[in-house]
């Protein structure tokens, strides 16, 4: 089973709600995230930190929360890094 681009606090929990049911009724063995596990827009490029803009950058915080609670609900067997995961190696280099 694959599942990619959940990106964290901008996911459709229902979406999410059905990847989960899934993977409980046909128990696969191998379970793989595809990256984007976060949205990490607070770190792109031209981010903005005025919150009446429309490109105004999203609270990273609860990005990372919830990104984090999917993962440990769906517990994959491998993570891949998607480009918006590589904003937080960027940010960490």
């Amino acid at each position: 089973m694959a599942v990619g681009c959940s990106h964290g606090s901008r996911a459709n929990q229902k979406a999410l709600e059905a990847v989960l049911r899934f993977r409980d009724q046909y128990k696969p063995t191998e379970i793989i995230h595809l990256g984007d596990a976060y949205d990490l827009a607070a770190l792109r490029a031209g981010a903005l930190s005025n919150s009446n803009s429309e490109d105004a950058a999203d609270d990273y915080m609860d990005d990372i929360d919830q990104g984090r609670k999917f993962l440990n609900d769906l517990r994959p067997t491998v993570f891949c890094l998607g480009n918006h995961d590589e904003r937080a190696k960027r940010f960490l280099q």
